[in-house]
């Protein structure tokens, strides 16, 4: 553990489903991190591919549009082809519409690694997402 990561960052990262949990009944705040450059806890668990954290998390209403390097978790979990974790970030309400820093959706990743059950999750996703206006 690095100096600038803290116990719950960790426990994401390691994929501890029950250590984040204590963690979260301890009032450790999910939607925030030491840097602008550390990954939030949430990508890590999506990132290391962590489903049981990834539910722990979004239980304790972790923010599903949290946005590491330009990229949110939805596109991470697109883009490592994780269709229950997607599907977990679609039913927590993150927004299949978010862009990369390049201006890809979720949608365009499911199209670019040519996963067919993912890009009609998103296309699902996009037409029941909440409009806001």
């Amino acid at each position: 553990m690095s100096m600038t990561q803290t116990a719950l960052m960790v426990a994401c990262q390691k994929g501890h489903a029950e250590c984040v949990s204590i963690l979260l009944n301890f009032k450790n705040n999910l939607n925030t991190h030491p840097s602008h450059q550390q990954r939030p806890p949430l990508w890590h668990a999506v990132n290391r591919e962590h489903k049981a954290v990834v539910k722990v998390l979004l239980s304790y209403n972790a923010n599903p549009n949290e946005v590491h390097l330009g990229r949110s978790c939805l596109h991470e979990a697109v883009r490592k082809q994780k269709y229950s974790i997607t599907k977990l970030l679609i039913d927590a309400r993150a927004s299949p519409f978010s862009q990369d820093k390049e201006g890809n959706t979720p949608l365009h990743m499911a199209s670019l690694v040519g996963h067919k059950e993912l890009t009609g999750l998103v296309i699902l996703a996009m037409l029941n997402y909440p409009n806001t206006e």
